[in-house]
């Protein structure tokens, strides 16, 4: 998890990464959703967002916020695999 200031209109790009951890190795390895959404909540969990990421490679997703007010936003990706099952 990362923590960072951000401007008020400034566009920061958040991205997230999925990555699970094979038994066997204890090695992470890359999974890859076939949808991602992602939500954004501010302080007092009221939620703002709820769109779907724009992937920048299979297991790599991404989305483009712009805060219009001051305050801590949480972030939330869920990732739907092919089998129907999701990550967060």
């Amino acid at each position: 998890m990362s923590t960072e200031k951000i401007l008020v209109n400034d566009t920061v790009r958040i991205r997230v990464k999925f990555v699970d951890t094979d038994p066997t190795t204890g090695e992470q390895v890359d999974i890859y959703p076939a949808a991602v959404n992602v939500r954004i909540y501010d302080s007092e969990s009221n939620q703002l967002i709820s769109e779907s990421a724009e992937e920048l490679s299979p297991s790599i997703w991404y989305y483009d916020y712009t805060p219009t007010s001051a305050d801590t936003y949480s972030v939330k990706f869920t990732g739907t695999l092919e089998s129907g099952n999701n990550v967060i």
